[in-house]
């Protein structure tokens, strides 16, 4: 029967190192979501393995455990606590897959309620099976898939859960084989596994490794589902994501979270690719009335075209981002509703920019579109204040070749869709009212997003008309074109932009970027307005415009000061923080380049102590029998030195068994006599003091022989 004492210190020492294998499961939530507060989280887990580790009532574990979630959900969400109303309307979510619309509080107790089973299913294994195996080969198999299909880099991670499993394993096996386990054991087996542990992790770092063995399997699980989909699928509908034919619009769009860019843009813009102008009933065309298409040089100051020249009253923050393109579609991206001013890319001859679409190609010297990896965008970003908008309530005198092509519309327009229009807009006395009133229109319940079982117009029916009047369940096409056509029909110009959403924010090789994918492929609205220039709006319901608004007539010089100190403060310290990461990731290159031989040395004498150690049954032995040979008067202490050896051997003494009995089990199992002669002799030394140097001289052979064969 194991000691209570030796039982705790060894369930201490397994509890500890699977909350670090929990950790684990953590680091990845952090970095691939928007998850944050992340030590709340780690604190449950600590607080939940606690509690199970001391053995409480499970009456009191509730308790604490549900007071801890309570606490946290009251300090995260305003001093709130969840109302039945918000748990009624969160679980109905849950019921119909509807999971995107849960508040966050919500979200939040589910996650503790994942944590709260998992630290249970740990105790369980811990104290009813006695066998982790499952919950270490799982993390180890969720940091295989993490590593293989997200950005998430879990080279440090799979060393630290290789550690941590090997050691719970080993002290289980330890338990497994030694029931009656003492703590003088424990420690010699945990140093033996830690130096194992240490050797081999050593090993694993320094030695040269070789470069990836099988192909990505991302490629081929693609195809493989593109296969079993059918390509002649009748039923088959189109994938989200960018496409330069926008003539014929609706029906319904799958997900493709395929990866189109990263950028490192510090503001949540959209990026848009190019806007349409020509409304046909079905869809957009662009229109070749604004001139042919020129080149630009590459990083030469764009703010001649009208498209990115900021007015003088509009406020501006210059910025910088750069681009990295996985899936090339031979155009530029830049932030939308911002005033681009150049863009920088290595081998690119020049831009070709085309006002119809107002897009930006790369070119090669012969005038083909040049396939490019990564490029600088310089930008500027508008502060746009509310009292320049209501200023604007007609078209000026500049406006009469843009008023014609910005607020075209066919002739099979319905007459409702006029009605609408200036239903919505008679009562405001501005261009910027009209457009926030029919923008606002969208927020309506009536109104449901969705890109499944989306249908196509008739064939003599008008898009905007069937999603207005009939349908009213559409994507991003439907709202912004939708939010256009009305616009004109109230005589404002707009027009359809599409480009991208931010993306998300993950990690790639330490940096933080946004990753955006096809699924964040997006429409929104442009409107046009005399003296500012085209601003964005968003009328798809889920979205919302990153532009920034103030309201000079609301805001008094102490504020603005108070404002630009804080951005400069911001600034400051965004500045502070970059180049505190640079200078740290300086620091850690020289660290390893100067560590590195040391480490080389340190695992040289590991494994010569190491291999030392292993073997010492072979060259103890001898080394003992060397020592002893020029000694003459040491009988005792050369039986006492076998004594030692014969225990390394693993013929160990029992507690209780006298000299005799234990001389007699070493010659039975080395098939002598030797043994009990000496033994003989060594208690007759022992208890009448006689001289040791005759009994040497007569014993040193026997004493070697069975020295020798403790080696064997």
């Amino acid at each position: 029967m194991m000691p209570k004492r030796i039982e705790n210190i060894i369930q201490l020492f397994i509890y500890v190192f699977s909350f670090f294998l929990l950790t684990e499961w953590m680091r990845p939530v952090s970095e691939l979501t928007d998850t944050g507060n992340m030590k709340v989280f780690i604190l449950f887990i600590i607080l939940s393995l606690a509690v199970h580790f001391f053995s409480l009532h499970w009456l009191a574990r509730s308790v604490v455990l549900i007071g801890y979630i309570a606490v946290v959900v009251y300090m995260l969400y305003d001093d709130t606590l969840f109302s039945i109303r918000e748990l009624e309307v969160n679980m109905a979510y849950v019921w119909s897959g509807d999971w995107v619309l849960m508040t966050n509080s919500f979200r939040t107790l589910l996650f503790f309620t994942l944590l709260w089973l998992v630290t249970y299913l740990i105790h369980y294994w811990i104290y009813m099976k006695s066998n982790l195996f499952f919950f270490f080969s799982m993390t180890v198999i969720l940091l295989a898939i993490l590593d293989t299909f997200t950005l998430y880099n879990a080279s440090a991670a799979i060393v630290r859960v290789v550690i941590a499993g090997v050691m719970i394993l080993g002290v289980m096996k330890l338990v497994h084989l030694f029931p009656a386990l003492s703590l003088r054991l424990l420690g010699k087996w945990s140093m033996s596994l830690i130096v194992m542990v240490a050797f081999f992790v050593s090993m694993g770092l320094l030695l040269p490794k070789p470069g990836p063995q099988w192909p990505d399997p991302i490629p081929f699980i693609q195809s493989f589902s593109e296969q079993a989909k059918g390509e002649d699928s009748a039923a088959s509908v189109s994938k989200v994501g960018y496409s330069e034919d926008d003539s014929k619009l609706g029906g319904s769009i799958e997900p493709d979270s395929s990866v189109v860019f990263y950028h490192t843009a510090t503001t949540n813009d959209y990026w848009k690719v190019e806007s349409k102008n020509v409304y046909t009933g079905k869809g957009w065309v662009s229109s070749v009335g604004e001139g042919t298409a020129f080149p630009l040089a590459n990083g030469d100051e764009l703010t001649e075209l009208e498209n990115y020249e900021g007015p003088e009253q509009v406020a501006t923050k210059a910025l910088a981002a750069s681009i990295s393109i996985m899936e090339d579609q031979g155009h530029i991206l830049y932030p939308a509703g911002s005033y681009l001013k150049n863009v920088k890319a290595d081998g690119v001859s020049f831009f070709l920019y085309e006002p119809n679409l107002k897009k930006l190609t790369p070119q090669t010297a012969d005038g083909t579109v040049q396939d490019i990896s990564e490029y600088m965008v310089n930008y500027e970003q508008p502060r746009y204040d509310l009292a320049q908008f209501r200023k604007v309530t007609e078209a000026d005198e500049t406006m009469d070749v843009l008023m014609d092509l910005y607020t075209q519309l066919p002739d099979s327009i319905p007459s409702r869709v006029y009605d609408l229009a200036r239903e919505l807009t008679e009562n405001q006395s501005n261009w910027y009212d009209k457009v926030k009133a029919v923008e606002d229109y969208f927020d309506q319940p009536e109104f449901v997003y969705s890109k499944e079982d989306i249908p196509y117009p008739a064939k003599d029916q008008d898009y905007v008309d069937q999603f207005l009047f009939e349908t009213r369940i559409g994507y991003c096409d439907n709202y912004s074109t939708s939010m256009v056509v009305l616009l004109r029909a109230a005589g404002i110009p707009a027009r359809w932009a599409k480009g991208y959403t931010e993306g998300e924010r993950t990690v790639k090789e330490g940096e933080v970027i946004y990753q955006v994918t096809n699924n964040n492929a997006h429409s929104w609205v442009e409107v046009y307005f005399s003296g500012i220039g085209w601003v964005p709006f968003e009328p798809t319901k889920g979205f919302s415009s990153e532009s920034e608004f103030i309201n000079s007539d609301r805001t008094t010089h102490r504020d603005t000061e108070h404002s630009t100190v804080r951005e400069d403060q911001a600034e400051t310290l965004q500045r502070e923080e970059k180049n505190a990461v640079s200078e740290q990731r300086g620091t850690n290159g020289e660290f390893i380049a100067i560590m590195k031989p040391f480490w080389i040395s340190l695992g040289t004498v590991v494994i010569v102590v190491l291999s030392l150690f292993l073997t010492r049954r072979k060259w103890v032995p001898r080394l003992l029998i060397a020592r002893y040979k020029r000694k003459s008067i040491c009988f005792s202490e050369a039986y006492e030195v076998l004594v030692k050896q014969l225990h390394r051997a693993g013929l160990k003494r029992l507690d209780g068994q006298t000299f005799r009995e234990y001389a007699a089990y070493i010659d039975s199992v080395y098939d002598t006599n030797l043994m009990t002669e000496l033994t003989r002799r060594y208690e007759i030394i022992l208890y009448r003091g006689d001289e040791e140097g005759e009994a040497w001289k007569e014993l040193q052979e026997s004493w070697e022989t069975l020295m020798r064969k403790t080696s064997s």
